[in-house]
């Protein structure tokens, strides 16, 4: 069973702890959770409502799903590595770089917002499929390793999107409205 904090309100909870440990967490409410340091959770944060607002560096393994259209945004000015990335919800960039290091296949459906001075990175051998747009996204895209999978069309912003040896990117018929594509 997870770990359930559950907010109802419109109040903010503040974890300023280091959060460490691998069981499921379960975040209900409308509230805003924070994590304030640097953390070494590996375990899976489930967003069922509000947002999921990372503050300093994020797990070097968290997971992370999103229900019901919730939020997870990063403002940071080191960088968050994701173990999984999914459901139906959205993720706020920030000015933060945030790596997607995962194995297996992920999908997320809702949009990547973020600004030219954010970056992403696709490490591991999966996919990564976004489906929804990508008209706020300005930020870099590195794929490493894996493939990022397009869902709609410009699911992944306007930014350049460099493709290193291991890395792939699949449009899927749909088109690209990056600035360009680097190989």
């Amino acid at each position: 069973f997870p770990v359930t904090i559950d907010e109802s309100g419109a109040g903010t909870i503040i974890i300023g702890g280091v959060v460490s440990g691998n069981k499921n967490l379960q975040k209900n409410g409308g509230s805003l959770v924070f994590y304030n340091n640097n953390n070494t959770y590996t375990g899976t944060v489930i967003v069922n409502e509000g947002t999921l607002n990372l503050k300093s560096t994020a797990s070097t393994g968290m997971g992370v799903t999103l229900v019901n259209g919730s939020w997870v945004t990063t403002d940071l000015s080191n960088t968050s590595t994701f173990s999984s990335l999914g459901g139906t919800g959205n993720v706020q960039l920030g000015n933060s770089s945030v790596v997607l290091n995962f194995n297996g296949d992920n999908s997320l459906i809702g949009k990547i917002t973020g600004s030219s001075t954010a970056s992403l990175e696709k490490k591991g051998t999966g996919s990564f499929t976004l489906t929804g747009s990508g008209d706020e996204l300005s930020s870099n895209i590195l794929v490493s390793d894996g493939s990022l999978v397009y869902g709609s069309s410009g699911a992944f912003g306007s930014g350049s999107t460099t493709i290193a040896t291991n890395g792939s990117v699949d449009l899927k018929g749909f088109s690209a409205t990056n600035s360009s594509f680097v190989l």
